[in-house]
């Protein structure tokens, strides 16, 4: 009786350690989206003078270029952020920024997946709490958007919905 209780006490440990080293195995193999954070609202700590600047609009001045920034330094950091709260170890990280037009906040952003094909990365995104077919669309408002990841060889990159 004494065997079969042992028998069972080492088959049970041996399963959990095979579920412990399974789930490490799977947390390894998602890194992507460990080492990019999605900011999907923070144009109150865009500079307002680099704003000015870097804004411009297209027709009848209602739509908004959709600009996008990459941001490898300190240096090009502290000209474009004021006050933002995160801290970026520029040797490994970047900041991705996107103005987008004619935007509103009621829906949050979050990170759905990343593509990188030719020196361009595209961050694909999309809404939570939002209803089938709701767009974007409102008044016209400025929306910034930064992306934190891991440095890379990028040119140019794109958030997408």
């Amino acid at each position: 009786m004494a065997n079969s209780k042992m028998k069972l006490i080492s088959k049970i440990l041996c399963l959990s350690l095979i579920l412990v080293m399974a789930s490490g195995i799977l947390c390894a193999c998602n890194t992507n989206k460990r080492h990019a954070v999605l900011y999907d609202n923070v144009g109150e700590y865009i500079n307002s003078q680099f704003m000015a600047e870097n804004l411009t609009f297209k027709g009848n001045g209602n739509i908004a270029e959709n600009k996008c920034f990459i941001i490898r330094t300190q240096k090009e950091f502290d000209k474009i952020f004021t006050g933002f709260y995160k801290d970026i170890d520029f040797n490994k990280q970047m900041v991705l920024l996107k103005a987008i037009g004619f935007c509103t906040t009621a829906h949050k952003f979050k990170l759905f997946n990343i593509i990188i094909e030719d020196k361009k990365l595209t961050a694909e995104y999309y809404y939570v709490d939002c209803k089938d077919g709701e767009d974007c669309a409102s008044a016209p408002y400025i929306r910034y958007v930064a992306l934190v990841i891991n440095k890379m060889d990028i040119s140019e990159f794109d958030f997408v919905h």
